[in-house]
């Protein structure tokens, strides 16, 4: 009975399609060293989309939100 559950639940998630197609997904990653911080998108291809790197000076929230909203 778990399994019939299960399939009926995967089947559901099976069928969401994107609201839009226009959307495409990208991989963003962010390092935060001992005096910098680093941020990279990458496009479905690995294409680089932004990258950027500053130093924190021991100001790492408020560099973090500075270098993603560039």
């Amino acid at each position: 009975m778990a399994n019939e559950k299960n399939e009926g639940m995967l089947s559901s998630i099976k069928s969401i399609k994107p609201v839009n197609s226009g959307i495409r997904p990208i991989r963003m990653g962010i390092d935060v060293g001992s005096t910098t911080v680093k941020v990279v998108a990458l496009g479905e291809n690995n294409e680089l989309l932004y990258g950027a790197y500053e130093r924190h000076r021991a100001d790492i929230r408020n560099t973090i939100i500075t270098v993603v909203s560039k």
